[in-house]
């Protein structure tokens, strides 16, 4: 759904907003649970949806 807003150019809605927060939320699980695997796979897309929304710099903040 996250790439899908990115991809349409809806800007930083409220709903890629929660996706966004989701997805970082989810690799961080995935991390403390030891699925370091899966992790870097959500860590990656996390990265890539700040990236395309040109924020990058927030992942190393924790913000959006």
């Amino acid at each position: 759904m996250a790439t899908y807003l990115v991809g349409e150019n809806f800007g930083l809605t409220q709903e890629l907003r929660k996706n966004i927060f989701i997805l970082n939320s989810l690799q961080q699980t995935l991390y403390e649970n030891g699925e370091m695997e899966l992790g870097k796979k959500y860590e990656d897309a996390f990265n890539s949806l700040l990236t395309s929304l040109q924020i990058g710099g927030a992942a190393d903040r924790g913000g959006y």
